[in-house]
């Protein structure tokens, strides 16, 4: 991927297997670390573990709530940036390729629509058990810690990819017609809308949409019509210096006031404050 103007790109001195291969970050019960909440990218990849709070976690200009046991993949030189309340609790394993099991990668969904590995609560104990090793030996750094961690880390990237794997498996075997017709026409979000105007073109009910959209995501039709919404416009934010008040009439708001309210809602920004974070 080549450089992308006004975005910051972060490096490591090396790219072999070495302390520099792998690092750790930690966010507690504390005030937010400034640099996650400007959009930004790395040659490295990155899985950031969502433990208990609400985040807001923009991957490639898309949004993604999260409030807890959810484990997100970040791949290399993916535009990403997160806010979250400052009670919120994760941790980010940032690595490069060749301190990762390849194999175990593949199966994780980097790059993906989709990056999200979403768990119940006890497959989450299992996987906190390890990452707490993990962070336990990084911190401590006791002679040889390096090979012990990246033994861990391998546990966990493949208990990670057996429940990615799960989840795909089980999605793919039993997606209705309807929802695939429905994530096809998701693109379409910006002249369609409401869930009616959805509904009209599936020649369905919208109760109906409503129930297999709910059945296979957790969540409505209008959340999803809403983040498709939110990445079209931040990607015009970004790639046009279009008019607030022309952005905001072309996703069909009234006036920019609503659209800035409806925007700083979603990402915790203005749409003003979002284009000047990156440099435009």
């Amino acid at each position: 991927m080549p450089n992308t103007p006004n975005i910051p790109v972060h490096r490591w001195s090396q790219n072999t297997y070495s302390e520099d291969s792998f690092k750790l970050e930690s966010w507690g019960k504390s005030k937010q670390d400034l640099e996650t909440l400007h959009p930004h990218r790395h040659e490295y990849h990155e899985i950031m573990c969502f433990i208990d709070g609400v985040f807001v976690h923009d991957i490639d200009f898309r949004s993604y709530e999260s409030r807890g046991r959810e484990f997100h993949c970040v791949q290399a030189n993916s535009v990403h940036m997160m806010v979250r309340d400052e009670m919120a609790e994760g941790v980010s394993l940032m690595f490069t390729s060749d301190f990762a099991d390849p194999e175990a990668l593949s199966v994780l969904p980097f790059g993906k629509e989709n990056p999200i590995v979403s768990v119940n609560q006890e497959v989450f104990s299992e996987l906190r058990q390890l990452l707490n090793l993990i962070v336990n030996e990084y911190n401590g750094k006791a002679p040889g810690y390096l090979h012990v961690l990246r033994s861990y880390f391998h546990a966990f990237l493949w208990k990670l990819s057996r429940y990615a794997n799960e989840a795909h498996a089980t999605s793919a075997g039993s997606t209705p017609e309807l929802y695939r017709r429905f994530e096809e026409l998701l693109p379409k979000a910006v002249d369609l809308r409401t869930v009616e105007a959805f509904a009209d073109e599936l020649h369905v009910t919208p109760k109906h949409l409503i129930e297999v959209i709910k059945q296979q995501t957790g969540r409505t039709p209008l959340q999803l019509i809403h983040e498709q919404m939110l990445t079209e416009s931040k990607r015009m934010l970004y790639h046009t210096d279009q008019p607030i008040k022309e952005i905001a009439f072309s996703l069909g708001f009234t006036d920019s006031t609503n659209f800035t309210k409806w925007f700083k809602t979603k990402t915790g920004y203005t749409p003003v404050h979002y284009r000047t974070s990156q440099g435009k």
